[in-house]
């Protein structure tokens, strides 16, 4: 090989380099224009333009408020529990009226009140009316429910001599605004 093709060839690989050399720089360049989804610098990871306190103080509010939701859990599932025992070892009416009253959300006072009223003070889930209200129907159970106004609710399927049932029924119509249908407020 001749001197000269060896300068030739020394200078394309030169020129190469070089061009290889600018090329990535101008690419470097580039980059760095554009924010990268998680860049490192100076010790601090950024992730989608947060920094380590944005996912630290949001993982902790997150934790903060399942540990709540845990906390509100757990109360209402003693409480239910509480409920389970008590109506396992004695079931009341009163107690099928405080339950109705829970599930519903409604005024035990005023509950109580209108049961006892309508069963004339014995609160007895199997109180019938001898006397026939409306249509020839005879009101009947804890709450007096003659039977059309019982199958237009949704515990029309079960005995409407049932307590429990009919303390239900009774605290469904008044959330659904039908308190006004009985003759005892």
């Amino acid at each position: 090989m001749q001197a000269s093709q060896k300068r030739r060839r020394l200078l394309a690989l030169i020129v190469g380099v070089a061009i290889v050399a600018t090329a990535a720089s101008l690419a470097g360049f580039a980059l760095a224009a554009e924010p990268s989804p998680r860049e490192v610098g100076v010790g601090l990871i950024r992730f989608k333009g947060h920094g380590p306190e944005y996912w630290y103080n949001r993982a902790t509010l997150r934790y903060r408020q399942v540990k709540a939701a845990r906390k509100v859990n757990a109360r209402l599932v003693a409480a239910m529990r509480r409920q389970q025992r008590l109506i396992l070892r004695q079931p009341t009416t009163r107690t099928a009226i405080e339950v109705a009253a829970i599930v519903y959300d409604q005024p035990l006072d005023d509950m109580m009140r209108v049961a006892g009223c309508e069963t004339g003070w014995t609160y007895d889930p199997k109180a019938r009316n001898d006397q026939p209200i409306y249509n020839g129907e005879h009101a009947t159970g804890l709450f007096q429910f003659i039977p059309s106004t019982w199958a237009s609710t949704p515990f029309a399927k079960f005995d409407i001599y049932n307590g429990w049932i009919n303390a239900l029924a009774a605290w469904w119509m008044w959330a659904n605004h039908r308190r006004s249908e009985w003759a005892c407020k």
